[in-house]
């Protein structure tokens, strides 16, 4: 027997007849009411609740369309479903305004509900993405709205980060009960019993407890205020190799006192310092008054200390060296593609701190023609030229010269004890002279006497 399927083109006497075999049909296998139909081969009632109730041991296929043809249906009726069949397969139903999926992939709902909880227990989740790459894959911001996020479970709360404010604070607050810690790479900071430390799990020296440490070259900055870098000097310099716990660009301030470990069982002691040679070299350090190239970041500020090359020449025990930027150029200019048409006196090679658009970079000297010069950078802009980087950047240990002033301190003090010895033995020597002076005296007078005496007879 030949079958038959609807189209658009059929003949209207054979859609007739189509109808009134749909109608006989429905008749003799359905149960029907006047509100709800069944189509079923068991001769069950359809369920009161359905319009239509359909029972069998096959399925029922829905319109299956491409996404040309779905978004081609002319005012699709809210609730309206089809099956997709190209790009993102699956169910889809018209919510009204546009084609929803029904879910993550027409082969089923993954989501369920215990009580008033909602679960998920097959595959990732993924809020404004569709290709989630954990659990949960968050693309945008999320909000907390003043809760917090608990890390060992929501029953628990002695871990936890949320936002918190009253009392002066406004800001975001990670709680770790005991014991937190931030990590990157290998340096972990951790805060434990009210103590901080860097670069320990364990911080048990202070507040602040900083271990370890790293050779300082400096990438950038105006100041030194701490630590000593890599030395760079000649065999006739002291050259530094010690580690930096701490760099400070600026001041350190403190309400009591430093202290410096000094125990003689961990030193390798040579000898004495010679205290008379200490003097001298003391005497012949120069104090020098002046002001900071860098305006910008120091002001006008005066200084009275020691400038470190004329120190070098007298106490080079007291120098060292090290890496850091220079403001030879110190101008602001325009760079058009990393090209600066400015005279300097910068080299092929050098690499010069600058400024650009606020952010500090520091860029190569990679082609020089008469008074251009190209940066390794397409930035063009305005711009701050700070100056190039030198290897041989004095630092000057001040301790070397306090206790080089201490020795030389000694020193006057021994020739204060010897002029002072000197004195009193002058100071004997003229009161014996005084005494033979007065007894001299005496002496005079009773001769003068006599003579008289003898001169009147």
């Amino acid at each position: 027997m030949k079958k038959h399927t609807f189209n658009g083109n059929i003949n209207p006497i054979l859609m007739k007849l189509y109808f009134n075999c749909l109608l006989f049909t429905m008749f003799f296998l359905t149960p029907a009411s006047a509100q709800n139909i069944g189509i079923n081969t068991d001769g069950s009632s359809p369920d009161a609740s359905a319009l239509l109730d359909v029972k069998g041991t096959k399925g029922i296929l829905i319109p299956r369309l491409t996404m040309i043809e779905r978004d081609a249906i002319s005012s699709p009726a809210t609730s309206l479903m089809i099956y997709q069949t190209d790009n993102t397969t699956g169910f889809y139903h018209f919510d009204g305004s546009s084609w929803i999926k029904l879910d993550a992939g027409g082969d089923g709902n993954y989501w369920s509900k215990n009580n008033t909880s909602a679960y998920y227990n097959s595959g990732d989740v993924g809020l404004g993405t569709d290709a989630p790459a954990s659990k949960l894959d968050i693309r945008g911001n999320t909000c907390l709205n003043d809760n917090q996020l608990r890390l060992r479970g929501g029953t628990d709360g002695n871990h936890w980060l949320s936002y918190h404010g009253g009392g002066g604070f406004d800001g975001a607050k990670l709680y770790g009960n005991s014991t937190l810690a931030l990590q990157t790479g290998n340096l972990e900071v951790v805060m434990r019993n009210g103590k901080l430390g860097v670069n320990t799990a364990s911080p048990s020296n202070g507040i602040l407890h900083v271990a370890g440490g790293d050779v300082y070259t400096s990438s950038g900055g105006n100041y030194f205020d701490a630590g000593f870098g890599n030395g760079q000097g000649t065999a006739d310099y002291q050259t530094y190799n010690s580690n930096t716990s701490i760099y400070a660009e600026h001041n350190i301030l403190t309400s009591g006192q430093f202290l410096a470990e000094s125990d003689k069982r961990v030193k390798n002691i040579t000898q004495l310092s010679n205290n008379a040679q200490d003097l001298i070299t003391l005497n012949n350090i120069q104090i020098t008054d002046y002001t900071m190239k860098d305006v910008i970041s120091e002001g006008n500020k005066k200084y009275k200390k020691v400038i470190a090359q004329q120190v070098e020449e007298v106490f080079p025990l007291a120098v060292g060296r090290t890496s850091n930027f220079i403001p030879n150029v110190y101008k602001k200019t325009t760079l058009i593609n990393g090209r600066m048409p400015i005279e300097n006196d910068l080299a092929i090679g050098d690499e010069v701190k600058l400024f650009m658009n606020d952010t500090q970079s520091n860029v190569e000297v990679i082609a020089k023609d008469g008074n251009s010069i190209q940066f390794a950078t397409d930035y063009s802009g305005e711009a701050f030229i700070y100056g190039k980087k030198v290897d041989d950047f004095r630092i000057v240990d001040y301790d070397a010269i306090s206790m080089l002033n201490v020795s030389a301190t000694q020193e006057l003090y021994r020739l204060i004890e010897m002029q002072k010895d000197q004195i009193d033995n002058l100071l004997k020597a003229n009161e014996t002279l005084k005494a033979n002076v007065d007894s001299n005296k005496a002496d005079i007078e009773m001769l003068k006497n006599t003579l008289n005496v003898v001169k009147n007879k």
